[in-house]
């Protein structure tokens, strides 16, 4: 079995939850849009800044074409929205933990794709200036340059550390989505997140 069928083996259960949680969020609204935003803050600036404090760029050199703190925070301050807390990491992650954080961080971004054109159909005022972190997710090359990029490093690593590293991504995306949020069920489920 290759390391992305272990990967996601290992990780569908978090996923289902992921997109439980977050099917919550009614991006139909701009309450709950801001508030889908700011539970991927809380999630994602603390993942990409442990990121760079571990070295990603030594394992994936086009790390800065796939952050996207900024993106999201020129989202939080288009809406007026104070740039939470992120939630807490080890201060050091090892080289299978990243990978496995990674994995979920882009398989955010492709979930991004499908969560912009539910954004930009109902459009409310603002929102056409508060889609950069959606917009993100535009480059379609750098999902398969990842699984590319796994496959060539998964000699080298212990899948069952980077299965954990990919859990403790998608627990952190979870915390966040339960830190509170204007709910209004609508079926955002499979593209919410990660």
């Amino acid at each position: 079995m290759s390391l992305r069928q272990q990967l996601r083996c290992a990780t569908t259960p978090l996923h289902h939850q992921v997109d439980a949680a977050f099917s919550a969020y009614a991006l139909h609204t701009r309450d709950g849009y801001s508030d889908f935003l700011l539970a991927h803050a809380r999630a994602l600036l603390g993942l990409e800044v442990a990121l760079e404090a571990s070295g990603i760029e030594c394992l994936l050199p086009d790390w800065p074409q796939r952050r996207r703190r900024d993106a999201l925070r020129h989202d939080l301050l288009v809406l007026d929205l104070a740039v939470p807390t992120p939630l807490p990491l080890p201060d050091t992650l090892d080289s299978a933990t990243c990978w496995g954080l990674v994995y979920v961080l882009e398989g955010s971004r492709m979930g991004a794709r499908l969560l912009l054109e539910r954004v930009r159909e109902t459009p409310w005022p603002g929102q056409l200036h508060a889609l950069h972190y959606l917009q993100h997710a535009g480059d379609s090359a750098l999902w398969p340059r990842f699984l590319s990029q796994l496959q060539q490093a998964a000699a080298e690593l212990n899948a069952a550390a980077v299965c954990r590293g990919a859990e403790l991504g998608f627990q952190q995306f979870i915390a966040a989505a339960s830190q509170g949020c204007h709910a209004q069920a609508i079926d955002n489920r499979s593209t919410a997140a990660p």
